[in-house]
């Protein structure tokens, strides 16, 4: 019962790692479109990023400390 669990956390661990990467190279386009410099506004796009960013380390630290509990 406790591998089975542990296999879930770590694929669900791998798919939020794997679906940040590429959120991560979306955003990175992004910015390297832009001309100029100094303080820029973010995109529609960015800030969806940046909170979905903010939720997917959420999740992280929650498996993280449930697979400490575990071991």
């Amino acid at each position: 019962m406790k591998t089975r669990r542990s296999i879930v956390l770590l694929s669900l661990l791998l798919f939020t790692f794997c679906i940040g990467i590429l959120t991560f190279d979306d955003a990175s386009a992004a910015q390297r479109n832009r001309k100029g410099s100094g303080v820029a506004t973010l995109t529609d796009s960015e800030k969806a990023t940046m909170i979905y960013m903010r939720e997917e380390e959420k999740i992280a630290r929650d498996v993280y400390i449930k697979m400490y509990e575990l071991w």
